[in-house]
């Protein structure tokens, strides 16, 4: 993400040549960020609303004010984009893993709040459930595939079998 704040003199625009610009944070949902801008009729009144904004996001403040979009509202979106390019047992698979993610976060959770430390943490819970879910499937605890529909295993059972 561009974090710079500039400031510009747009000649074209004779009434308020100084234009401060900034982007904003990354929306997940369009994949691109919004560039803001703010023209000025002075360059001095521009440095002072540049100065203002860096202070504002050096203290963390949002680089734009858009709504906060929750995980269940972009999931539902996301959900109902794809379901016409998704084969039936795809969106069974997408189904379900919106009902675990959801479960997990909270249908209400920003996807701001969602950190890379905290997908890192739901990964891990799934697998530890889906080797939970292997030792209990299958003669010998082989399992194919993470959806439930094992198939027993050809190779003979070796001593750490058992």
């Amino acid at each position: 993400m561009t974090k710079k704040i500039g400031l510009y003199n747009e000649k074209r625009n004779k009434g308020r040549p100084w234009v401060v610009r900034w982007f904003g944070e990354y929306d997940p949902a369009s994949g691109k960020q919004r560039r803001y801008s703010k023209s000025f009729r002075l360059k001095v009144a521009a440095e002072q609303f540049q100065a203002v904004k860096v202070q504002e996001f050096g203290q963390g403040a949002r680089r734009d004010g858009t709504r906060e979009t929750v995980l269940g509202d972009f999931l539902k979106d996301w959900l109902r984009i794809r379901k016409t390019e998704l084969r039936p047992s795809s969106l069974e698979l997408y189904d379900r893993t919106v009902k675990r993610l959801l479960g997990h976060f909270g249908k209400d959770s920003r996807l701001t709040d969602i950190t890379p430390q905290k997908a890192a943490a739901f990964v891990g819970e799934q697998k530890s459930l889906a080797i939970g879910h292997e030792a209990r499937s299958g003669p010998n605890g082989h399992v194919s595939s993470l959806r439930g529909n094992a198939r027993p295993s050809l190779r003979p059972p070796c001593s750490g079998d058992f």
